[in-house]
């Protein structure tokens, strides 16, 4: 029997250096029915000139730097297969058994979307750390990548194309559609920390309220689930996000009217009746720790308490990164 084909969507911008181990790692996959979907977004260093290196192996989508939202969109609407996957340019896949084994799992367990673990990787590929991730919303990564979706799942949803974070809040609605979520247990992605990241880019704090707008499209859908568990799962999933960028609003951004603007409206949303019920998840740090965190930044009181507490948990956080399987 045939097997089901796989799109594989590779993303780049400004990806000279790293595109060409991205889509090697995909052609040298065990899987033999790939199909390989490259967009170009508006690169103007000389990726395009490295892909066209591979036209007789991919599908070469052009787009005029509009963002990995309607990137992906455009490799989606382009996609043939029975499963999709998402691939950074920057990043690539660590084995060549990855998608024969995310297939395997996905078919043995009747798994519309399997998740799997992923390492930390320096501009060499030198192993970082490693992160584990759950078979549940609130224990997964937010990341599009590192996982194996049925393409029926996208049949309805796209990535956000005006926001920052554009993640977030379609891979929680696309892990509601799946229903049973399936693990990987191993690390099958390698995600560069070469790359400076869009939050220590940004001059303003005003752009961590799209982490707030990429759930709002969804937050009806969790309100109306009526199985509890995965109803507080994706909770605390939202929680957890929404907080991390209180903190980085915080920390990272010197004390304006802007700054305190902004950290208002996002704990506020967090006190939204839905966000509000079922508090934190426990994944990195703790409930009481982030229940703490959550009470101590919405007063400019204890501050030294503060800059503790978040120096414990980041400690907590790295140790468990760090912890090997």
């Amino acid at each position: 029997m045939k097997k089901k084909k796989v799109s594989v969507i590779i993303t780049a911008y400004n990806a000279e250096k790293t595109i060409f181990e991205a889509i090697q790692t995909v052609l040298h996959q065990t899987y033999n029915n790939i199909e390989v979907i490259v967009i170009n977004d508006g690169s103007t260093d000389d990726t395009r000139t490295v892909l066209t290196s591979f036209l007789d192996k991919i599908i070469l989508i052009e787009t005029n730097n509009e963002g990995p939202g309607a990137a992906r969109n455009a490799g989606i609407g382009s996609a043939t297969g029975d499963f999709i996957m998402f691939i950074d340019g920057d990043d690539y896949l660590t084995h060549e058994n990855v998608v024969e084994n995310l297939v395997n799992i996905s078919e043995k367990n009747n798994a519309k979307m399997v998740v799997a673990g992923f390492n930390y990787v320096d501009t060499k590929g030198k192993l970082l750390s490693k992160r584990r991730v759950e078979p549940t919303i609130e224990n997964m990564y937010s990341g599009a990548w590192g996982k194996l979706y049925t393409k029926n799942l996208w049949d309805n949803v796209r990535f956000p194309e005006d926001i920052l974070y554009e993640d977030a809040g379609v891979i929680m609605a696309v892990a509601l559609l799946a229903g049973k979520i399936s693990l990987l247990n191993e690390s099958i992605y390698a995600y560069r920390q070469n790359k400076k990241t869009i939050t220590q880019s940004l001059d303003s704090p005003e752009r961590h309220l799209d982490s707030i707008k990429a759930f709002i499209p969804y937050m009806d859908m969790v309100d109306l689930l009526e199985n509890y568990e995965v109803k507080r799962s994706a909770i605390h999933y939202m929680n957890h996000i929404i907080l991390g960028h209180a903190v980085v609003v915080k920390v990272e951004y010197i004390s304006s009217a802007q700054q305190v603007a902004v950290l208002k409206q996002l704990l506020q949303y967090m006190e939204s009746p839905l966000l509000k019920k079922d508090g934190f998840s426990s994944r990195f740090i703790s409930d009481k720790v982030q229940r703490i965190t959550f009470k101590l930044l919405k007063t400019d009181k204890l501050q030294s308490v503060l800059d503790i507490l978040l120096g414990f948990a980041i400690n907590i956080r790295n140790k468990k990164r760090n912890k090997r399987r």
